[in-house]
């Protein structure tokens, strides 16, 4: 807006005659008060516009349930009663890429659909079977039952429970099937190059790790950018795994950008997540160990490095700073970057006396519902799995939706009255 006025301000108006060049030029301020009023008018209507557009497109294409469906997909728009279309769409259609991309979104945005029956019953009519399925249906599945489990037994802090003997023997099956898969295991070779010890990592099933030393064992190194080589260890010596894992390394080297970099810490670290979190719920459904130290140290160490992106975030560093200064006030004690020690999550501001957490959530991170009045924005799975997780160790959390939150409560008044409120609801505070 500043370039275009500055530009416009420069105009010499040389194929004018001088008087009316003299004249266009009185009328620059109102020119230029016309654009700053519609810069701000747009900016002013633009959520009620996109809503509008939502709505309107909705309308136009209400006939089509897949059109509609990629939509709340791509913008993780919640409509409720599309589900069921989308449903009764898979069972006449017998569509498993349609099914996929269902158990895709119900995995980041399936709070509220709390029919787990059905989808085991999908399978079913489609004729699937665990072997058939990807990894990735099967875990946006599974992650989907974790959140209405956690939903369904909130007040129940020991012991999550299916319903039904089918929904039992259904989920047993599904844990074993994924847990004990390429998906979640991986074991390191060791061997010598140059008189030096290296620790090469590969990717196997439970069951096939069992064997490690068996001829026919297929081994799958894992390079950095996330392509998989298959080797046979019966013909493959351990320097051609080295090279191909240290030639892997050197293709690293070359960077593409700082973006690309952020978006895979960030991309790897929801999905360790989502494995150490799905682990530890399930493990036993899997007759799997309860400790998986080398998946606990993947999701600590992949937490770090996303916490030492977002921290440079302008977003994340207004939040700290807008509630740690009500806190203050408070005179309330806080700890920020503080690791839950049961569930190894960071919380990103903990009120540790009361065991409250003040967890961020970035808005590219949530669902919403059109509304009259508005977009109404919630976490998104991902980090209702984060929430959730906390609150079935006993915290207390409040999720803070920074930019949705700042516009709402837009006085340092209000944003004290939001935050008293919650800590007070918690029956843990007297301020």
């Amino acid at each position: 807006m500043q370039a275009f006025i500055v530009k416009f301000n420069h105009l010499k108006f040389k194929s004018l005659p001088p008087e009316e060049a003299l004249n266009l030029k009185a009328i620059l301020p109102g020119i230029y008060f016309f654009f700053i009023c519609s810069y701000f008018v747009i900016a002013f209507l633009q959520n009620e516009e996109l809503n509008k557009i939502a709505e309107n497109y909705i309308q136009k294409n209400k006939q089509n349930t897949k059109k509609i469906f990629t939509v709340m997909r791509k913008e993780k728009l919640w409509i409720e009663e599309i589900i069921p279309k989308i449903i009764h769409e898979i069972r006449t259609t017998k569509s498993i890429a349609l099914f996929d991309n269902l158990l895709e979104y119900l995995s980041e945005a399936g709070i509220y659909y709390k029919d787990f029956e059905t989808i085991i019953k999908l399978v079913q009519e489609l004729g699937l079977s665990f072997a058939e399925m990807s990894n990735d249906a099967k875990v946006n599945m599974l992650t989907y039952f974790y959140i209405q489990q956690i939903q369904a037994n909130a007040n129940d802090s020991k012991n999550l429970k299916i319903y039904s003997e089918n929904q039992q023997a259904f989920l047993k099956q599904l844990c074993k099937s994924l847990l004990r898969s390429e998906y979640f295991h991986f074991f390191e070779n060791v061997v010598v190059h140059d008189g030096k010890v290296v620790k090469i990592k590969y990717y196997g099933s439970f069951e096939l790790g069992q064997d490690l030393m068996s001829n026919t064992f297929k081994v799958f190194p894992k390079n950095k950018m996330g392509t998989i080589e298959e080797f046979d260890s019966s013909h493959s010596s351990e320097n051609d795994l080295f090279i191909t894992q240290t030639g892997a390394s050197e293709e690293n080297l070359f960077e593409t950008s700082k973006a690309f970099e952020e978006q895979t810490i960030r991309s790897d670290y929801k999905k360790i997540t989502r494995q150490f979190m799905l682990y530890n719920q399930y493990h036993e459904h899997a007759e799997l160990p309860p400790e998986n130290e080398q998946l606990e140290q993947e999701f600590i160490d992949l937490q770090n490095k996303n916490f030492n992106l977002v921290k440079f975030k302008e977003n994340f560093a207004n939040f700290l700073i807008d509630i740690t200064l009500i806190l203050h006030e408070f005179g309330l004690l806080y700890k920020t970057n503080l690791e839950c020690e049961q569930s190894k999550i960071l919380v990103d501001i903990a009120l540790v006396d009361q065991k409250t957490a003040i967890i961020f959530v970035d808005q590219q991170e949530t669902i919403y519902e059109l509304q009259n009045d508005g977009r109404i924005y919630h976490p998104d799975n991902f980090n209702k799995m984060k929430i959730d997780t906390l609150r079935k160790k006993g915290w207390n959390v409040i999720p803070v939706i920074y930019e949705s939150w700042n516009n709402e409560f837009d006085t340092k008044e209000k944003k004290e009255y939001y935050i008293k409120k919650k800590i007070d609801a918690f029956g843990k505070a007297n301020i």
